[in-house]
């Protein structure tokens, strides 16, 4: 993997690295690696396979669309593909990860939730994982359609009643509850998971 990342390194910045460290247990999605280059330090993020690229193109769009709106995240700088893998190349910044050492709970909390409400005034075209932005077509068109595609996918093969997680009765409750949802006026605005 380090070949890898050497040569989207060079490819990206026209340098070799002069460090690259994987960084492990800290999601569960994309390879990780911290790079150290003679043009700065960056993280890079990995996903087998080409077709991922829309991910992290979706994802450079919304942080774009974050850092406008006054959120704070690190830029990022380059999306690509490489021998198979889609790429994500945004600038480093030094901190600590919550689970790592002591933190300020609740002011962790509370500047999240100030994050939050910045993203959730970013105005989108559709909603859900594969939402309208520039060049993708793929997203639900409405809040219905989304809230149906997820009921649909939640009830096949009756897995909840099957390993006897909940009930005949709990679900239909909450097929029932799922469907007047499916009702609501809600506007698509950026949020996490989309």
């Amino acid at each position: 993997m380090e070949n890898i990342v050497t040569e989207i390194t060079k490819k990206v910045f026209d340098c070799l690295p002069t460090e690259i460290t994987e960084i492990t247990g800290k999601g569960v999605v994309n390879s990780v690696f911290k790079v150290e280059t003679p043009k700065g330090i960056f993280i890079l993020r990995l996903q087998k396979g080409a077709e991922n690229l829309k991910n992290f193109k979706k994802e450079k769009w919304a942080t774009e669309k974050a850092l406008v709106a006054g959120a704070s995240t690190a830029p990022i700088l380059e999306v690509g593909v490489y021998d198979d893998y889609a790429f994500s190349f945004q600038e480093f910044i030094e901190g600590d990860h919550a689970e790592e050492k002591h933190v300020d709970q609740e002011g962790v909390w509370e500047e999240l939730g100030k994050i939050a409400k910045k993203l959730h005034g970013i105005k989108v075209e559709g909603f859900g994982e594969n939402l309208f932005f520039e060049e993708n077509t793929d997203g639900e068109k409405d809040w219905k359609s989304l809230v149906t595609s997820h009921k649909n996918r939640l009830f096949e093969n009756d897995t909840f009643l099957k390993l006897e997680i909940l009930s005949k009765e709990e679900l239909e409750k909450i097929e029932y509850l799922i469907e007047e949802m499916s009702s609501w006026y809600v506007e698509p605005v950026l949020c996490h998971g989309n």
